[in-house]
């Protein structure tokens, strides 16, 4: 019964969501205080553990504000670029693109150029090239939002997302948030990697996420749909996925 379960859930995982919606529903999902059966939670967190930790070989991400010297800063202003949602800005002449799965966003084109949610705050974030390019380095900070918490807040996780050119996808395992100052994440992809996309999601309320750098971008180079994820990946990920909504459920039925 529930080895079909999780086929169901591993199945459903494949055909309806993408790896964006899943980040940013897992990170979720984990930090709500309604989910219970421990051991089933422990079990899910190890399983989306051992599945991004295999491919850390191959993109990395620290905790740092220092990048190949080719990172260029995202601007939302020039040719192209567009403040309302959803944000285009550019690096250069390339164009890239900012969505969120649950929150409308904007940016700011002057000053420090950043990416905000249109209702004050927003936890999860996905930027891609709109001109046919990718890269194979980038660098943000998130600023989580302290409005109305006086005082040090307990920090918070990121889980990063990434999808490949060629590749299966990559998902990282929960970093620390910091909640009370910035928080400058460095990403590097290992050659000859190269990243389509990068999504975050967040445990905390994010007030916007700035200072974006990206580096190493480059035409796409012709290949296999790099949309289609390896079925062993996402079974993998959905089995976690499929142990923590067991565990909710588990908690529900005994109220």
């Amino acid at each position: 019964m529930v080895a079909s379960f999780l086929v169901f859930v591993a199945r459903f995982t494949v055909n309806y969501l993408s790896v964006n919606d899943l980040s940013a529903r897992i990170v979720r999902l984990c930090s709500t205080k309604h989910i219970g059966g421990k051991l089933m939670k422990i079990l899910g967190t190890l399983v989306l553990f051992a599945l991004s930790s295999v491919a850390f070989a191959d993109v990395t991400v620290t905790y740092s504000n220092t990048g190949p010297l080719d990172d260029g800063n995202v601007l939302f202003n020039g040719t192209g670029t567009s403040t309302t949602d959803p944000p285009i800005g550019r690096v250069g002449t390339q164009l890239f693109q900012f969505d969120s799965v649950g929150d409308t966003l904007k940016a700011s084109a002057a000053g420090q150029a950043k990416v905000e949610a249109t209702d004050d705050t927003f936890q999860d974030l996905s930027f891609y090239s709109t001109t046919g390019q990718v890269f194979t380095s980038a660098i943000l900070n998130l600023t989580v939002n302290r409005q109305g918490q006086p005082g040090n807040i307990p920090d918070g996780q990121v889980i990063f997302t990434f999808e490949m050119l060629n590749e299966a996808p990559i998902i990282y395992a929960p970093l620390e948030l910091d909640a009370n100052g910035n928080n400058f994440y460095t990403i590097t992809a290992a050659a000859p990697e190269k990243i389509l996309r990068v999504t975050l999601a967040t445990t905390l309320a994010l007030d916007d996420v700035k200072q974006v750098r990206i580096g190493g971008i480059q035409p796409e180079i012709p290949g296999e749909d790099p949309t289609v994820p390896e079925p062993m990946t996402m079974t993998l990920f959905g089995s976690g996925l499929g142990l923590l909504i067991a565990a909710r459920a588990r908690k529900s039925r005994r109220k």
